[in-house]
């Protein structure tokens, strides 16, 4: 059916931009090419979870809005906003957190109060599935959450870490009312401008607006109608046709189209993301413990031909954390295409005629072009890999369990605008927690630990910076992960939805939209 799809928007008659919506100007319509794993905050880590939580659950402190952040270098201190906190005072050691909570209800009744706030919290560190708990390490003992009165809470940190506000802001620490068991909720029973009004998983959800909602200011479409598991093809023919009112990261080929219409150009969105893909290898076992192999394989990608078939929508990566971030080395280079290098090295490790590999990847049409690229790299220096794409509950199942001899592809968005977002859970030693997706490498360097405590620790945003730049220069010099590139999220709008801007955070941010009924109208 894809194939079709595909067959026809190329060469079937291309519409141009429609000047008025063809459905009901009350509903945003959108699709999403990955299935929505869960509503659960305290597991959901997929793009099209976050997606949604981001519309159905508020925390305590929120992101700026989209506009306001974009152009400028994240994570500087300036990025948060109140939400379902008032007010909020830190203590001058840094250590104590008092948050003043607003007037509020959860969609069932139920007020927001302080101990809510605090049973959700207490879930999140609890919790034996979520790949969140060490965000909250920082918190001092079973006691260090306060609940003084109903409108009060208070956080007792350990020791100073900079990064609790943007931790706060997390979709695993939005308040919940009445959390589903099993995990995957109909409703994720937060407070947040949409509810869930309907929920078949792996086809369709649709968001209502939240009655009485707090936000008295709020404003936009009624409703959210997201379409789960459409290839990106078909996406673009739904789009073209209006049925959908966002085409989120158009095929190559329908970008390149778009990109060289007069008419589609100025719809085209761009924004560079907080996210790293890489290849992930166990450093602790099999042939990957060697460095030298893991240089071979970082020599032997091609990354140039990554980013071509990607039509630019890459910058290539020589480290993990993305050029929109503090911290970011810009000096860090990614290391040259080497065959010959790279055979070189495998050879001294003890492999000349290389080895075989489970390449393990996740379900999409990129991927599919993405791993036939990277697997004949592999093979031009005689590492031979069986790909195997895997949706994205038994992805993420297979990356919780090690392999001495895997490499994983895993793209990493960053849970918040610091390096800390992605280093510390994916490099610290202490990270390293059998079943969960933390230290995928299993990577332990003392240097490294050190200097992630220090950066964690520190207060002065320059510090830190120089800090998290001295961990760039020790992962890339390591190679647990191959970095291949950071994504620049491309989409496309009609004329007639308004307000949009894409989120440099959570991406897809409908809050604000509004459908006019013409270019330009209401």
């Amino acid at each position: 059916m894809a194939a079709i799809v595909a067959i026809a928007a190329c060469q079937g008659d291309r519409r141009a931009p429609l000047s008025a919506p063809t459905h009901d100007p009350r509903a945003l319509r959108v699709a999403f090419d990955q299935a929505i794993a869960t509503l659960d905050p305290v597991d959901a880590n997929s793009e099209p979870s976050l997606a949604v939580l981001a519309h159905t659950c508020d925390t305590l402190v929120a992101y700026r809005p989209a506009r306001e952040l974009l152009d400028r270098t994240l994570g500087g201190g300036d990025d948060l906003v109140p939400q379902l906190a008032t007010s909020w005072t830190i203590s001058p050691d840094g250590l104590d957190y008092a948050f003043e909570l607003r007037d509020a209800r959860f969609p069932d009744g139920q007020p927001l109060t302080s101990a809510v706030v605090k049973r959700s919290l207490e879930r999140v560190s609890h919790s034996e599935t979520s790949p969140f708990g060490s965000f909250l390490s920082a918190l001092r003992d079973s006691e260090a959450i306060e609940a003084p009165d109903p409108r009060h809470v208070v956080f007792h940190l350990a020791h100073a870490d900079p990064t609790f506000l943007y931790v706060l802001a997390m979709k695993m620490a939005a308040p919940v009312s009445t959390p589903a068991p099993g995990g995957s909720p109909q409703d994720p029973g937060c407070i947040g401008p949409f509810v869930v009004e309907r929920w078949d998983p792996g086809i369709e959800l649709v968001l209502a607006r939240t009655p009485g909602y707090w936000d008295t200011r709020a404003h936009g479409v009624d409703r959210i109608e997201i379409q789960e598991q459409v290839p990106l093809e078909s996406a673009m023919l739904l789009f073209e046709r209006g049925d959908i009112d966002l085409l989120d990261r158009p095929a190559a080929p329908d970008y390149l189209w778009l990109r060289s219409r007069s008419d589609w150009a100025p719809y085209l969105l761009a924004r560079p993301a907080l996210n790293t893909a890489g290849l992930v290898l166990d450093t602790a076992a099999g042939p990957f413990a060697d460095r030298r192999v893991r240089e071979a394989v970082s020599q032997a990608i091609d990354r140039s031909h990554l980013a071509r078939l990607l039509q630019a929508r890459v910058l290539i990566a020589g480290s993990p954390t993305p050029p929109i971030l503090a911290g970011h080395d810009a000096r860090v280079a990614p290391p040259p295409h080497d065959v010959e290098g790279a055979r070189a090295l495998l050879a001294q490790a003890g492999y000349p005629d290389g080895f075989e590999v489970d390449f393990v990847t996740f379900q999409s049409d990129e991927q599919r072009a993405i791993s036939a690229s990277i697997q004949a790299d592999l093979a031009a220096i005689g590492i031979r890999a069986q790909v195997r794409a895997l949706g994205f509950a038994a992805y993420y199942a297979e990356l919780a369990q090690p392999s001495p001899t895997r490499v994983a592809f895993v793209a990493w968005s960053f849970d918040l605008p610091d390096p800390r977002g992605m280093l510390e859970p994916q490099f610290h030693s202490r990270s390293i927690v059998p079943g969960q997706v933390s230290n995928l490498a299993r990577f332990a360097d003392a240097t490294v630990d050190k200097l992630l405590d220090d950066a964690g620790a520190a207060v002065a945003m320059d510090r830190r910076a120089a800090l998290y730049a001295s961990v760039d220069r020790a992962l890339a010099r390591e190679v647990p992960w191959v970095w291949l590139y950071h994504y620049v999220y491309v989409e496309a709008r009609q004329p007639y939805v308004q307000g949009y801007t894409p989120h440099p955070i959570w991406g897809r941010d409908f809050r604000d939209v509004r459908i006019a009924r013409q270019p330009g109208g209401e």
